[in-house]
C-alpha cells in the first residue's frame, strides 16, 4: 500500500471534532461552543505537516540523485512557508469550549438563557472555561482558564478575540480566537461574550469607533 494512503487512512481520517476527549468525560462539564472551520482547520494543518515532512525527507535523494540539485534546497523552503503561515493563524483558534455548570443550570435549558457566573459558581462567580485548540501537528490541547483572567483584545490582529496575561507576568498574554457572531446565535454564549466585553468597558459603540479608527 502506498505511504499516502497509509498516512490518510492513519492521520487524515482521523479528523473528528466530535470525538471524546478529556473534557467531554467530565460529569459537569458542557459544551458550549465548536468552532465552524474546526474541522477544516485541523485538516489543513495536518496536511501541512504531512508535505512539510516529505519535503525534507526527499530533499537528500533531490540533492544527490536530481538533474536539477537546486530543487533539493528550494523543496524543504517551499513546503515550510505556508507550514508556517497555516500554524500562526490556527495557534489561536478554538476548535471548542467547554464550562462546568451545575446540575441544576446544566440540565434546565431555561436557566441557560442567560449567563451569570454567580449562579455557575457560587461561592465566587469565577467559574473556569477550557477552551481546545491545535498544535502544529493538529493534535488538540486544551487550555483552562478562568472567566476573570479573559480579556477583550484590543489590538488589531484579526485572528485574536481574547487574551489572558500569563502567570509568570512580564506582559506575556496567551490568546485565543473565537467566532463571536457563531456565539452570539445561542443566548448563554452571547452572554459570555457580553459579559467579558463589559467588563472590559467595550461596548457596541466603542467597537464600531475602534474598527472606524484602524481602517482609516
Amino acid at each position: 500500500m502506498p505511504f499516502s494512503k497509509i498516512f490518510f487512512r492513519l492521520y487524515l481520517s482521523k479528523v473528528d471534532t466530535k470525538k471524546t476527549s478529556q473534557s467531554d468525560q467530565s460529569p459537569d462539564r458542557l459544551l458550549i461552543y465548536v468552532g465552524p472551520f474546526a474541522k477544516d482547520l485541523m485538516l489543513y494543518i495536518r496536511l501541512a505537516a504531512f508535505f512539510c515532512a516529505l519535503g525534507f525527507l526527499m530533499t537528500p535523494t533531490m540533492l544527490m540523485y536530481g538533474k536539477a540539485p537546486v530543487a533539493g534546497i528550494i523543496a524543504p523552503i517551499a513546503v515550510t512557508i505556508p507550514t508556517l503561515f497555516i500554524n500562526k493563524i490556527s495557534a489561536t483558534y478554538v476548535s471548542r469550549l467547554y464550562i462546568d455548570l451545575p446540575s441544576k443550570i446544566r440540565y434546565n435549558p431555561k436557566m441557560r438563557r442567560t449567563f451569570n457566573p454567580k449562579l455557575i459558581d457560587p461561592p465566587g462567580g469565577n467559574p473556569t472555561i477550557f477552551m481546545e485548540t491545535y498544535n502544529w501537528l493538529g493534535i488538540t490541547r486544551e487550555q483552562s482558564v478562568k472567566l476573570n483572567e479573559l480579556k477583550e483584545y484590543k489590538g488589531t490582529n484579526k485572528w485574536v478575540t481574547w487574551v489572558r496575561a500569563s502567570d509568570g507576568g512580564g506582559g506575556r498574554q496567551t490568546r485565543f480566537y473565537v467566532e463571536k457572531e457563531a456565539m452570539r446565535r445561542d443566548p448563554f454564549t452571547k452572554g459570555l461574550v457580553e459579559f467579558i466585553e463589559k467588563k472590559d468597558g467595550v461596548s457596541p459603540i466603542a467597537k464600531s469607533t475602534i474598527k472606524n479608527k484602524v481602517s482609516s
